[in-house]
């Protein structure tokens, strides 16, 4: 009885402490901040490009990991057109002399800039070819008893730590009540082609919300994660359909202490809930304990007993 009991007052105090917890997270902080767009203003150039883009949102970071590859041609005549209105071809002599060479210098001056934002030669076995990797690594924390939290991910060509800081200011033009738009300026504006893919995986149950929109697979991943796919018509950098399209993802993350068992049954919740399953689970757990000690008093009060005093049998 006595193991029972302890049991029983363990169960008690976790009760306790968990709807305390939950109760202190139903009345905590949601982010209200707007989901940010990013375009490129008014590039030079425009490319189409075979880009893949895993992202995946870990308790305490996002990585990125990313490729692009594109004709050497493509960006070489579309330079060459700007400055000097013909086109030539990159693997045959660069067109003409002695323009081919300021040509090669701008565009390796190009390859070096994106060099700044990450962007390194891949693996490549056609020399036709421009093939650019890039991982990413995007540090996030939420307050303890914060409900939720919004994240953005730039990706493609874009500077990640200014679109970062940007948003955390404020500096961006309100597009609507939920959406902000940052505009920046690249010499390039790149296109997904068909073959491009774009996936985020996250621990079952931590994503709330994804802008823009995202296709959700009915099956998880080896490590229990959610697998999302982007439409390629929507990530890209297009100053044309700016309000289409994006170079920046957003997440919005549910506090972890939700992605429970429990978590997950009471995460939408409302506080008078929680407390009233509280005590009713308080009451239930204890109810011989009640009893005794409130409910037959309460009730020998208002019901005493009508038998009168027994009377003593004298003996003969």
């Amino acid at each position: 009885m006595k193991v029972f009991n302890l049991i029983r007052l363990l169960f008690a105090i976790a009760l306790c402490v968990g709807a305390g917890i939950y109760i202190k997270l139903a009345t905590g902080y949601t982010d209200k901040s707007r989901f940010i767009i990013s375009v490129n203003e008014n590039p030079d150039y425009i490319v189409e490009g075979d880009y893949m883009g895993d992202i995946q949102v870990l308790d305490d970071s996002i990585t990125i990991s990313e490729s692009v590859a594109f004709k050497k041609d493509t960006l070489w005549n579309l330079i060459q057109t700007k400055y000097y209105g013909t086109q030539g071809n990159s693997s045959s002599g660069y067109g003409y002399s002695p323009d081919s060479g300021s040509i090669e210098e701008y565009l390796q001056k190009y390859l070096l800039d994106l060099e700044l934002l990450g962007w390194f030669p891949g693996n490549r076995t056609d020399s036709g070819i421009i093939k650019l990797q890039r991982n990413k690594a995007i540090a996030w924390k939420i307050a303890l008893f914060d409900r939720t939290k919004r994240l953005c991910i730039p990706l493609l060509f874009t500077d990640v730590d200014s679109i970062l800081n940007k948003k955390n200011v404020a500096a961006y033009s309100n597009l609507n009540d939920s959406v902000g738009i940052i505009k920046y300026y690249g010499d390039v504006d790149y296109l997904l082609s068909d073959k491009s893919r774009i996936i985020l995986k996250a621990k079952e149950g931590i994503i709330q919300k994804i802008f823009p929109d995202a296709k959700k697979t009915d099956v998880l991943d080896a490590n229990n994660s959610s697998i999302y796919y982007f439409d390629n018509k929507l990530i890209g950098n297009s100053f044309v359909r700016q309000s289409l399209m994006t170079t920046t993802i957003n997440v919005e993350i549910a506090n972890p202490l939700y992605n429970n068992f429990l978590g997950s049954i009471v995460k939408d919740w409302s506080i008078t809930k929680l407390i009233v399953w509280t005590l009713a689970t308080f009451v239930a757990v204890f109810l011989d304990k009640l009893k005794d000690k409130f409910l037959v008093p309460i009730v020998e009060k208002i019901m005493p007993s009508r038998k009168g005093p027994q009377k003593k049998v004298k003996g003969k």
